[in-house]
């Protein structure tokens, strides 16, 4: 008998926390899919998988049209019963494929809607004595965030390293980065004093293999010490600008600065902050971190990102959420 009692061909040999719906009508679907989702919350339980096999891509906008006898039920009776159920669908993508082999469902809605019973700490920035208490607030709060690892050099040629999680990309034509760096004391970093001087930056990923060297180098070191030294990564020489590159980095950028962009205080009107932007002249790729389609596969590239405080975090597992439109694993969202 079936891990939830349903005595069905699929499900004689099925896992527990399983459905199979292969070769199921919508009816038949729909029931055993709710009552499994009733028997594993009465349980206690987060996760439900239900094996609806392979589809075509046509799903995505009119429903599941399946193949090879397996469930006629549609996408949108799945999405009536998550809303019935609170809970949270995730459909997995293996290998960046259009073969859906489950769709796997959170069960904990209703334990995270009840965390509101716990009320809410509400801050109004413009009454903060201390501005590092928003600070700390709004980078535990915004994550993960990506860390770009910037190569500069100096007027005089002195080579610095530096890492900053206050990084996005901002455009795709023409290719945009930024980073952004803290005016503390009216004394500026070195790296944004050599992007104005060179005119130019790279910034390289960070992945999980060489983090701690890359931690090391964010402490105040006097000008003089070389974070490159004190990191013991290896220089690459660039092609377009000045600053070398990080051969442990499988993704890194060559930029030109594009524009420097001070942040100033709404109510002193000085620049507490300077958002710098790099139009990317040349992407670095190691062949071993691409998917077969050409794009980077996250799961080789082993990115790491910043948390609050001095935590990091990891990739975790990819999940994909189907749209309307989707032309691969870079696609249109």
């Amino acid at each position: 008998m079936h891990y939830f009692g349903f005595g069905t061909e699929n499900n004689i040999e099925s896992n527990p926390g399983e459905v199979d719906l292969h070769g199921l009508y919508v009816k038949e679907a729909t029931f055993f899919t709710e009552q499994s989702i009733q028997e594993a919350q009465r349980r206690g339980h987060t996760e439900l998988r239900l094996i609806l096999g392979t589809i075509t891509p046509e799903f995505l906008g009119e429903g599941l049209h399946l193949r090879n006898g397996a469930t006629k039920i549609k996408f949108v009776t799945i999405e009536e019963l998550m809303s019935k159920y609170v809970i949270c669908p995730f459909i997995q993508f293996p290998s960046f494929s259009l073969n859906i082999n489950a769709f796997l469902t959170r069960l904990d809605g209703k334990e995270w809607q009840e965390g509101e019973k716990e009320g809410w700490k509400v801050m109004h920035t413009d009454n903060i004595e201390n501005p590092m208490d928003v600070y700390r607030l709004m980078l535990s709060g915004i994550v993960p965030r990506p860390i770009a690892f910037v190569s500069s050099v100096s007027e005089t040629g002195e080579e610095n390293l530096a890492p900053f999680s206050w990084f996005s990309m901002i455009a795709h034509n023409p290719p945009l980065v930024s980073i952004t760096c803290l005016n503390r004391d009216g004394k500026p970093k070195d790296t944004l004093s050599n992007i104005r001087l060179s005119k130019s930056f790279a910034v390289n990923i960070i992945s999980q293999p060489f983090v701690e060297q890359v931690h090391i180098t964010a402490i105040d070191s006097p000008p003089e010490v070389s974070e490159w030294d004190l990191s013991g990564l290896t220089k690459v020489p660039s092609i377009h600008i000045k600053a070398p590159r990080i051969k442990e980095s499988a993704f890194s950028m060559e930029c030109e600065l594009f524009q420097v962009i001070d942040i100033p205080h709404p109510d002193t009107g000085v620049a507490t902050s300077f958002m710098v932007l790099g139009l990317v002249k040349y992407i670095h790729v190691q062949n071993a971190v691409l998917h077969e389609d050409g794009v980077v596969d996250p799961t080789k590239l082993k990115p790491v990102a910043q948390l609050g405080d001095i935590s990091y975090s990891t990739f975790g597992v990819p999940f994909r959420i189907p749209g309307r439109e989707m032309d691969g694993p870079g696609g249109r969202k």
